[in-house]
């Protein structure tokens, strides 16, 4: 049996036995206490939230050769202080169950860099093609989450809650100009140097992530002060990758596109936030979240620009159904924002 399906129900034993301690040692034998699971007097509620964040990490982007063995290529694009802006909203149905929605999107000039290596002629062990560019631009990122919470033991207190949602996350990244070495070919190593144009792009590249997960989570409440944390993942990411080339010769004269999908990517997120209760109505929040995509490969499609649907590919196209393409993604947030709790 996979691990995944066993470790859920060893969670679930964990929670039964937090449920089964406290009650008992509260009511001198294993009756609950009233109202901790049940409150008659609950009426549903919804909150607006609105936040700002900082993203910080980086997304790779790898090319396999045929074997799948080893590397062809590695871009790694830096996301440097990216700024984005996030709206929430929150409901609660019942005092066991509730749901949260939430959308962000960067509203900054996010600066980046790119390193891109390639290993033609010589392994693994000796790079033949290399390029920097620092005048990198961030030119997209999006956000949007959809997140389920059922709380497996509840007290005036503290609860533990199981978490089920799905999220999507964009990435989208424009490098222009730098400077290169390049091999000539297999007997002339790093023999040519210089400068790509300023005035043209690159490389344009972007990541879609699609990733449904589950975890656990615990809300603690001091008063007007309140903790949480969390802990999510997933077997089931799903990716899409697009990577056009706007100066690549030896596809067509105008570059190419390439476009990857992998799935069955893995995918872990860890949260701890605080909140600080100002009124009945309004709290204010803060929090530091770490989310990891792990490596995951799958196959690629190869187009010449200006073949297929508005010019983007779409036909002509050249397919490397195994493990030829590979992603990763890791970025720290900091977020502050407000919650707004409707009546």
């Amino acid at each position: 049996m996979r691990d995944w399906v066993s470790t859920p129900a060893r969670a679930a034993l964990a929670c039964l036995s937090l449920i089964a301690l406290p009650a008992a040692a509260e009511a001198g034998d294993l009756h609950l206490q009233p109202g901790i699971f049940t409150d008659p007097e609950f009426n549903p509620t919804y909150s607006l939230g609105a936040n700002i964040s900082q993203a910080n990490g980086s997304a790779h982007e790898y090319v396999y050769w045929k074997t799948g063995t080893y590397k062809a290529s590695e871009l790694d694009w830096k996301i440097n202080n990216v700024t984005m802006l996030n709206a929430t909203l929150g409901l609660r149905f019942t005092p066991w169950l509730g749901l949260d929605l939430s959308a962000g999107t960067k509203v900054n000039a996010s600066k980046s860099y790119l390193q891109d290596t390639d290993w033609v002629w010589h392994g693994q062990d000796t790079w033949d093609l290399h390029s920097d560019s620092p005048d990198t631009l961030v030119k997209g990122a999006n956000r949007v989450d959809a997140l389920a919470t059922l709380a497996l033991y509840r007290h005036p207190n503290f609860s533990v809650n199981a978490l089920a949602g799905v999220r999507w996350n964009e990435w989208e990244f424009e490098a222009t100009g730098g400077t290169f070495i390049y091999s000539s070919d297999a007997n002339h190593l790093r023999d040519k140097i210089g400068s790509l144009p300023d005035d043209r792009a690159g490389i344009t590249y972007k990541q879609d992530l699609l990733t449904p997960y589950l975890g656990l989570g615990i809300d603690a409440n001091f008063g007007r002060f309140g903790l949480n944390a969390s802990a999510t993942g997933s077997d089931w990411v799903f990716a899409n990758t697009y990577d056009q080339h706007h100066l690549r010769t030896d596809i067509s004269k105008t570059g190419g596109l390439f476009n990857d999908t992998m799935h069955d990517g893995k995918y872990y997120d860890i949260k701890f936030g605080g909140a600080y209760t100002y009124s009945e109505r309004v709290s204010f929040n803060a929090s530091w979240e770490r989310e990891d995509y792990l490596l995951v490969r799958g196959q690629t499609n190869i187009y010449a620009i200006g073949v297929g649907v508005n010019g983007t590919g779409g036909g002509g196209g050249i397919n490397f159904p195994g493990p030829s393409g590979g992603i990763d993604n890791s970025t720290d947030r900091y977020s502050v924002g407000v919650t707004y709790k409707m009546p």
